[in-house]
Parts: structure tokens; sequence; C-alpha cells
């Protein structure tokens, strides 16, 4: 057992989120050809209607049989709420006795060995995104949260700083539930929109589960382990550091993007590489994941991101 953990989190409710399974598989693939042996490797899975270990998606994969460097373990999260099954699998991760965790989402891409990154960044809680929401109706999300907070399904966490562990999911939901319902109130007394409220609703787990691992709060007495840093781009991307998104944004020679995004005939290929982790979104993964591993839900999705509302940018990076 290593001291540092790599953690998934697989929660299939039926065969319609099957797409999940094939990021899943992809992102195990791609880290399979970097992956040093010098972290474990944590898959937490909890499928419906299907045995994760037997099934041969689309006939031909099984992430369990086709992948032996991982630990496999059977969630027996029982809330239907999948959001947060990620924030039990990290208590559960935890509990096996890692000193740190990096709790990645299932829509990544491995581009190189990033054992270091344990090691980086010392002794501080890392994460990739700190947002409120701030572009959202220009209000965004500060007044909910009640101060800064952070967004992101990619992060390193560190032992120490969940205290006490044991108590962690349960503090984790008691923070959605009491976000959740600040922010109705505010809808109702108008001081943020029922667009702001109904997105915020769906991205609070993600605040949530950071502010379990500050709880208690007190923002003049952060402890330095509780300290959430940003991770370096040539750690890890979202799609806004490629050619993807803002295709006139980079020059080449003084602001190049991180990775290139090539798309020909509806094949997408990645070149210029600047990172050793690429994390897209599940509503781009029509883009990142290879055809062969397509579910219905990701080749309606290719329909409907490339050919409909993606013409123009692809005409642009084709």
């Amino acid at each position: 057992m290593n001291k540092n953990a790599l953690m998934f989190n697989l929660h299939v409710e039926n065969k319609n989120s099957m797409h999940y399974y094939s990021m899943l598989y992809y992102a195990l693939e791609t880290l399979e050809k970097v992956y040093d042996g010098t972290f474990d490797v944590v898959v937490h899975y909890k499928t419906k209607n299907f045995e994760f270990e037997k099934e041969f998606h689309l006939g031909k994969f099984n992430i369990y049989r086709q992948f032996l460097f991982p630990i496999y373990i059977e969630s027996i999260y029982s809330d239907q709420d999948g959001y947060m099954a990620k924030w039990y699998a990290l208590q559960k991760t935890f509990e096996l006795g890692y000193e740190k965790v990096f709790m990645i989402d299932v829509d990544v891409i491995f581009c190189g060995n990033f054992s270091s990154i344990f090691e980086k960044y010392g002794n501080k809680n890392v994460a990739h995104i700190g947002s409120d929401g701030w572009n959202l109706d220009r209000g965004g999300y500060r007044p909910i949260l009640g101060r800064k907070g952070i967004s992101s399904e990619s992060e390193i966490i560190l032992r120490k700083a969940v205290q006490p562990l044991d108590t962690f999911f349960e503090r984790a939901l008691e923070h959605r539930r009491k976000l959740i319902q600040k922010s109705e109130e505010m809808m109702k007394n108008g001081q943020v929109t029922e667009k702001v409220h109904n997105m915020f609703k769906f991205f609070s787990e993600q605040y949530a589960g950071n502010f379990a691992v500050q709880d208690p709060y007190d923002p003049d007495n952060i402890p330095e382990e509780k300290k959430f840093v940003s991770m370096q781009h040539e750690d890890l991307v979202e799609t806004d550091e490629s050619n993807y998104l803002h295709p006139d944004r980079f020059n080449e020679t003084n602001n190049p993007p991180y990775y290139c995004l090539n798309i020909k005939d509806n094949i997408t290929r990645i070149t210029n590489i600047r990172t050793k982790i690429i994390h897209y979104s599940t509503w781009q993964a029509p883009i990142y994941v290879p055809k062969r591993l397509f579910t219905d839900v990701l080749r309606d999705g290719l329909q409907r991101e490339i050919i409909i509302e993606w013409t123009d940018r692809i005409k642009k990076l084709s």
C-alpha cells in the first residue's frame, strides 16, 4: 500500500448513464500508459442493473477485468443523490489509511506521469478551480456561500485536514442541506434569481464537500493544512486553457494553449500537450471520448454538440 491514492467514483444509476462508464474506461486507459506504481489507484463503484465485475460494456469493454492496477471497492452508499457519492467515497478512502487523496472525476485524460504532484504542493490542499459562479447573473453564488467557495471536481486533500474523519460525510450532507435552504430563502426574498438558485442546487455538492473539509470554518484562523491552493496548469487544465473554447484567444508564441484540439471528419486529435491531465466536462464528452466507447447518449451528444451547436467552432479547429 502506498501512502497516497488517486480516487475515482463511479455511480451508475441506469443504462442511460453508462456514458460515465465509458469516460472512466478511457480515463483508466490513458492512466495505464503513464502509471508508475508510486501511488495507489482506488475505484469506488456502485452500479444498478448490471454487475460491475462481469459486464462487458458495448459487448467489448470491462473495466474490472481489463485494468488490473486499480483497487476496486463496491460502494454501499445508500443515498439516492449520486452526486454526493464521491464525498462518501472520499471518507471511505481515507479510512483505508492514506495520507493524501487525489479525488478526480471520470471526465479526464492523462497525458503524463504526475506522481510528483502529491509532493509538489507540500502541506496544502489543492483545488483546480476556485469559483463562486461569478458570471451567473453577475451576482453569482457568493451571497449564498457567504464567502468564496471552491467548486472543483479535481482535488488533492490531506487526511489531517479532514477532522474528525468519521463524521466527514455527515457534515458534507448537512452543509449541502443548509446551503440549498439558504439559496431557496434568498430566491423567495428576491436576493438571487430562480436561475441562480437552480444552478446552485446542482453545484452545491461541490461547495458542501469543501465546506466539510474546512469545518468549523474560521476565516481568520485556518490551519495551514486546511488552506486550498490552486493546481498549476502544467499539472491539470480545463478546456478553457486549450484552443477549444477560445480558438482566437491564444498567441502561439507569447500565450500558447496548454493543448490543441484538432477535429477533422468528426475525429478529435489532441496535440501540443503541455499538461499532465486534461479535465473536460461531461457535456464535452462527445468531443473527447473515442467513438469506440460511444453510448447512445454520447452519440446523440455528438450530433447535438458538434453538428448543431459547435459548427462554427469546429470549423476554426479543423
